[in-house]
């Protein structure tokens, strides 16, 4: 069994700041929580992709790229994208992170790259990328704080 794993970094993030106020993911920590999330779900033997979108101010040689590599040295697929700024100084995302994860794993639904597919995130804009992928006869989960997950993915 195949199991596709993806992670809204910015809406982990921010969820983990409201919830304790302050901000360390530990993704070794994460995807060893994933993986027995999922043997005792499941309870056969799979191989797990994991994927990450993130976005940054700049994109590049930074502090932050290196965190990036560490968690890809962990296993997991890091794809980044640059924020725009609105106006100075303000920046937003302009929903490219959500774009990207829910065309791969639409993609990836599509393509038979998985059997089942995890979302870390609980943003309600992903609603409709559950039924399609349950449309390709996929099995689609959400592990996300209960206090915050759309009710469209419930």
């Amino acid at each position: 069994m195949k199991i596709g794993v993806f992670i809204d970094n910015s809406n982990l993030f921010q969820e983990i700041k409201s919830l304790c106020g302050s901000v360390k993911i530990d993704y070794n920590l994460l995807k060893q929580f994933i993986d027995l999330d999922l043997k005792s779900l499941y309870r056969t033997d799979f191989l797990i992709s994991y994927n990450v979108y993130a976005s940054e101010r700049k994109v590049g040689e930074t502090p932050q790229m290196n965190f990036y590599k560490k968690i890809e040295y962990l296993g997991f697929n890091v794809k980044i994208f640059e924020l725009t700024e609105k106006h100075i100084g303000v920046f937003s995302e302009n929903g490219v992170v959500d774009i990207a994860l829910a065309i791969d794993m639409a993609l990836g639904a599509a393509l038979n790259h998985y059997d089942i597919g995890v979302l870390v995130a609980g943003d309600g804009g992903y609603s409709y990328l559950a039924d399609i992928i349950k449309g390709y006869g996929k099995i689609f989960n959400v592990i996300f704080s209960k206090n915050s997950l759309s009710d469209g993915l419930r």
